[in-house]
């Protein structure tokens, strides 16, 4: 789960409870904690919006872009990078080296961030 409260997202609060605790191991990654991080096996540290460069996409499905102006604090990174990380660990393939790279790889996929 990265960068989201289930439990501020979804109306079923039972449901959620029961989602979670059925999980072995969960990975939460966000900015602070919430209720869904004290439900998380390991909790990493993301950046905030204002720190990373990238795009956004509402519940609308509106994709909107981000510019970073702060410096990340501490050990924070972005849910690309994070994500390129674990996935290299598990199956060694061509990483994404900076957020550019995501988006023009969501572009030639997804018409959405073309």
């Amino acid at each position: 789960v990265a960068g989201l409260d289930l439990f501020a997202q979804h109306p079923d609060r039972a449901l959620v409870e029961r989602a979670l605790e059925s999980v072995e191991f969960l990975v939460v990654q966000d900015v602070r904690r919430t209720e869904t991080t004290d439900y998380a096996s390991v909790v990493l540290p993301m950046t905030a919006p204002a720190e990373t460069d990238g795009t956004y996409t509402n519940v609308s499905g509106i994709v909107q872009p981000l510019a970073q102006i702060l410096r990340p604090l501490g050990q924070a990174k972005p849910v690309w990078r994070t994500m390129t990380e674990l996935m290299l660990r598990l199956k060694p393939a061509r990483p994404f080296i900076q957020a550019r790279d995501v988006y023009e790889d969501l572009a030639a996929r997804n018409p959405n961030f073309a």
